[in-house]
């Protein structure tokens, strides 16, 4: 990629678990399939998550790259998520912070991801840095982009 042009996450992408490096709960509520479309200043996603004994759960999700807040909720919580790239544009930031009350206590889930284009733009490689009342999470997802028929 030339110095100073951005970066292009569109495409589909399919975890790859062997080039991943997570944590005890594995691929456990992560996505594993992507279908990104980034056109000017706007990133949607479309999150397809595994799931055993049920239809496969899809998420979708639309961010400015601006680093406005994009608010939207999470179990029936206020969500609020801010992308933005770097200032070579080669890297993509995504924060968000989900806040819930329950029983009188407000309790946060927060996230923050890097992304990054590895391999000529064949490889998306996402590090993921979390903490919720399960505990925190530090783990690094690589994504195949995957071929067109």
């Amino acid at each position: 990629k030339p110095i100073g042009c951005q970066v292009d996450f569109s495409g589909s992408w399919a975890i790859n678990e062997d080039k991943s490096v997570l944590d005890n709960w594995g691929t456990g509520n992560l996505p594993g399939a992507l279908k990104i479309t980034q056109q000017d200043n706007k990133l949607t996603i479309r999150k397809t998550f595994t799931v055993e004994y049920a239809e496969d759960r899809v998420e979708d999700e639309e961010l400015t790259l601006d680093g406005q807040e994009n608010k939207s909720e999470m179990w029936n919580a206020p969500l609020i998520k801010t992308a933005r790239l770097s200032a070579l544009q080669d890297t993509l930031f995504i924060a968000s912070k989900a806040t819930f009350n329950r029983g009188g206590r407000t309790m946060e889930m927060t996230s923050n991801e890097n992304w990054y284009l590895q391999e000529r733009g064949q490889v998306l490689m996402i590090i993921q840095s979390s903490s919720s009342f399960w505990g925190k999470r530090n783990i690094s997802m690589v994504y195949d982009k995957q071929k067109c028929d």
